[in-house]
């Protein structure tokens, strides 16, 4: 397994406003064999049960998440970092932005309720940005874990 570092712990998350987003599940067994791979948590956790990294929302009506996530390892080569990460409507399917405002993936498929209590997006395609963000080992348009945005109880 990888190094976790928590910086900050937001702490229970259970019935709170979040983002839940595993990357990619043979990202996360890559990482585990890497012998200097860290992954540093500022107010985000990852939840060891269903294998995502949990971001707190800020607010529905921002539909923001607060908390950031980076991975690093390979002396630096891989240093990914994620933050404010936000699902929007894009030209032809919802998107997943982070901090930059570029669309880290696209998220296609039928368009969630607004009023449902919980989206899925069950697929999550990388944008070329998002491609970058990997160093080129995820080509435009792979296949990523799905995301779940869940509104609390």
């Amino acid at each position: 397994m990888w190094t976790t570092r928590q910086i900050s712990d937001p702490g229970d998350l259970a019935g709170q406003p979040r983002l839940e987003w595993g990357i990619r599940e043979g990202f996360r067994d890559y990482l585990s064999g890497v012998p200097d791979a860290e992954v540093v948590l500022d107010g985000v956790v990852f939840d060891e049960e269903s294998e995502r990294f949990v971001f707190p929302l800020a607010a529905k009506s921002l539909l923001a998440t607060s908390g950031s996530l980076r991975v690093r390892a390979h002396d630096g080569a891989l240093d990914l970092r994620l933050s404010r990460l936000r699902p929007v409507t894009g030209e032809k399917s919802w998107e997943l932005l982070d901090s930059t405002d570029q669309a880290i993936s696209r998220l296609p498929g039928r368009p969630p309720e607004p009023d449902a209590p919980e989206w899925k997006f069950a697929q999550v395609l990388l944008t070329d940005y998002g491609s970058s963000l990997f160093a080129g080992h995820y080509g435009p348009w792979a296949s990523m874990d799905p995301l779940i945005v869940d509104f609390g109880s």
